[in-house]
């Protein structure tokens, strides 16, 4: 009977492939809008503050710039210090808390414990840091005032860290991103307000960013009001401090191969020179930062790939990663040099070389970058601290014994020193742990791109950095390839 199909048939149908679902974009929705909105968080944050630099350099002496190097330095250092890790295991126990008032009690707690620790360092700081600071960094800004503004960014800062921890547990990933938006936008705006005015110093470059960690601090305890209480928990505060403080060490280790450098250097040289130093360094970390957060929005979809046994997600992105670093690097170190004294000044002149081992180190510390995800993800992440450990004592013997003989550029030489040694380091323990780590080939070129920079730089000729173009222009062709490579691989993926 027509119509009527047979059972050979129906199982012939049965068999017959399905065709392959169409391509569709994924809606910006969850936790994809969540995450794009803490990189435009991110790039928020980073390009104001690198477009900013040639305003404040043009208003601040380079003595008065090494100060604010200095203490920004130390401020970052000592708030991660202050604050025992406990950001840490609010964003690990947030997450399990089964009921409002467990998840009250455990902010409550890890508020006070922040508060009352960080509130006797900042008073340490205040009284203490005048004294102790180095000599040359007096005649160059009011360091009582400094220190005083310091502690009490700090104990504003060191309960922001908390709550946005907090914050990102509870998925209020758009309130933390406007927070830290909202404070960047606020500490721009005084201080512009400030230069405007003709106030604009090392001091009171501290107090708009002062004003900036309190309109964070404010926007997050507003934004999480129902779950702050004024509770504290011995238990709680015991089980917290057990799994934050082991983490201290690499912490401290890591913030400190990017921070401990221009503590060590104060003493070491002129409070100029350590302007100019924070100035390179500055300018040279900033166009990786771009890299930083493609690897921070990426990140998920190399750890998918892990899970469905499809590592080739992780190796496209590695090789992006590269490929992007060197070409950022090659037109920084081509253009940067000749346009430096006009955009900040003539005072903050660069020594021959100085920005090139700084972009070396940046584009070395990429291995480090690349090759940590896959020891993060198979759990075998503890030699970290190992790495990161040594490569801390490194840059700190680099800067010790490097800069009383090369001044600035010794210091420079330490960081490139040590950023070798954490990617080494760590592609070396990923590869033999993981069997996963940034290509031999891959490292080589990073290895081989900080070579060219830093003779580029050295060599300080506008014809070496017209001669580079056509090396920008295959790593651009090489860089679209990967792009298409990486996406194509997370879509197979399922990423």
């Amino acid at each position: 009977m027509k119509g009527t199909a047979t059972a050979g048939e129906k199982a012939r149908r049965r068999e017959r492939p399905r065709a392959a679902p169409a391509l569709r974009f994924p809606r910006l929705s969850g936790d994809r809008l969540r995450t794009v909105a803490l990189l435009g968080s991110g790039l928020l944050q980073k390009g104001l503050s690198f477009l900013m630099l040639p305003v404040y350099t043009r208003v601040m002496s380079p003595g008065e710039f090494g100060v604010v190097g200095y203490g920004t330095a130390l401020l970052l250092m000592v708030t991660m210090l202050a604050t025992l890790q406990l950001p840490s295991a609010a964003n690990r126990f947030v997450i399990e808390a089964q009921t409002p008032g467990e998840r009250r009690r455990l902010v409550g707690t890890l508020l006070g414990t922040t508060a009352v620790v960080s509130g006797v360092v900042a008073a340490g700081l205040a009284v203490l840091g005048p004294a102790l600071a180095p000599a040359g960094l007096r005649e160059a800004g009011n360091l009582h005032r400094v220190f005083l503004l310091l502690g009490a960014a700090l104990f504003t800062r060191a309960p922001a860290t908390v709550l946005a921890a907090a914050g990102l547990a509870r998925k209020r990933h758009g309130l933390v991103s406007r927070a830290e938006a909202a404070e960047e936008v606020v500490k721009h705006a005084l201080l512009v307000a400030m230069m405007l005015g003709g106030v604009l110093t090392a001091s009171t470059y501290f107090a708009g960013l002062l004003a900036g960690a309190l309109v964070l601090l404010v926007m997050l305890a507003w934004g999480l009001r129902d779950d702050i209480r004024p509770q504290w928990s011995p238990g709680v505060a015991r089980t917290s401090l057990a799994f934050a403080l082991p983490w201290v060490l690499h912490s401290a280790a890591y913030n400190g191969i990017h921070y401990l450098d221009r503590l060590l250097l104060a003493p070491l040289v002129s409070a100029g020179d350590l302007g100019r130093y924070h100035l390179a360094y500055s300018v040279a970390f900033a166009p990786f930062a771009v890299v930083m957060i493609a690897v921070r929005a990426w990140q998920p979809l190399a750890l998918i790939g892990f899970q469905r046994g499809t590592p080739a997600v992780y190796r496209a992105m590695s090789e992006v990663v590269a490929q992007g670093g060197l070409l950022l690097a090659l037109l920084l170190v081509g253009v940067l040099p000749h346009a430096y004294p006009y955009l900040f000044g003539a005072e903050y002149q660069l020594i021959p070389g100085l920005l090139g081992v700084l972009v070396a180190s940046e584009l070395l510390y990429l291995v480090y970058t690349a090759s940590a995800l896959p020891l993060g993800y198979y759990k075998k992440h503890g030699i970290l601290p190992a790495v990161t450990g040594v490569s801390l004592a490194v840059n700190a013997a680099g800067v010790l014994l490097l800069a009383p003989r090369m001044g600035i550029l010794g210091a420079a030489f330490a960081t490139l020193l040590a950023f070798l040694v954490m990617g080494l380091g760590t592609g070396i323990a990923a590869h033999r742990r993981t069997g996963e780590s940034i290509r031999p080939g891959t490292a080589v070129w990073l290895v081989c791109g900080s070579l060219l920079v830093m003779g580029m730089d050295r060599a300080a000729s506008p014809w070496l950095a017209l001669a580079a173009l056509p090396v920008a222009a295959w790593l651009a062709v090489r860089l679209r390839g990967s792009l298409r490579s990486f996406f194509a691989a997370a879509h197979a993926a399922g990423a």
